[in-house]
């Protein structure tokens, strides 16, 4: 099985969701989506 390791700025990830995602559920949904990942 292959891993891969990558590195995540917290900061560009989040305004790259600002930036990209219009519909403001969706965008609320990915926001957590990812927090919860950055929490694990």
């Amino acid at each position: 099985m292959t891993q891969v390791h990558f590195t995540l700025e917290t900061e560009d990830i989040q305004s790259l969701i600002d930036q990209s995602v219009k519909d403001i559920a969706s965008k609320q949904i990915l926001q957590t989506v990812f927090n919860q990942l950055m929490d694990e």
